[in-house]
């Protein structure tokens, strides 16, 4: 009875990690449909990268990213120390094809 109890749970866990190898190879090969063309801009603290023509996008974010962080710093009365890049998308499916992050 024991060694019955012993392989049921070795094969329960054995399919738990095969899963979780399975999950963290997902994503890995995104197509990509478009082949973009990276620009940026810099700010006093930001970093923003844009592409084809958001470049109107692009300075409307540097503002308010900045307004945003001024705002922040004064109520956590934190500074950060360190330039932030932001990476700006036209639309949520030209974001799927990233490789930038891991995930979304």
């Amino acid at each position: 009875m024991i060694q019955i109890r012993t392989f049921i749970t070795v094969i329960i866990v054995g399919f738990l990690l095969l899963n979780e190898v399975a999950e963290a190879q997902f994503g890995i090969n995104k197509v990509q449909y478009q082949d973009f063309k990276w620009k940026y801009i810099e700010t006093k603290n930001f970093d923003i990268y844009f592409y084809n023509n958001s470049s109107y996008l692009a300075h409307f974010a540097a503002v308010e990213a900045e307004k945003a962080l001024l705002s922040i710093q004064s109520f956590l009365k934190y500074r950060i120390n360190r330039r932030v890049p932001l990476i700006l998308y036209n639309s949520h499916n030209e974001f799927q094809q990233t490789n930038v992050i891991g995930s979304y």
